[in-house]
């Protein structure tokens, strides 16, 4: 098995994904609740807080500063 994709899990996507973009040197493509940079042959994807909460209620109540989860194939 080996990681394919992690989702970072933000109250700011514009800033997050931002940052990302200038690390990274690649666009983020998608919109106001998620979008996804394509990073050597893996994914980031960031998500919203609020996104991720009308996917599954509950998932960030006890996550603190911050949440990630990530994708394996």
């Amino acid at each position: 098995m080996r990681c394919s994709n992690i989702c970072l899990i933000t109250e700011d996507l514009p800033r997050l994904a931002h940052f990302y973009e200038q690390v990274t040197g690649v666009r983020a493509e998608g919109g106001d609740i998620h979008v996804e940079l394509r990073i050597a042959g893996a994914g980031l994807a960031i998500i919203s807080t609020a996104g991720m909460e009308a996917l599954a209620p509950g998932a960030t109540s006890s996550a603190g500063h911050g949440a990630a989860a990530s994708g394996l194939r």
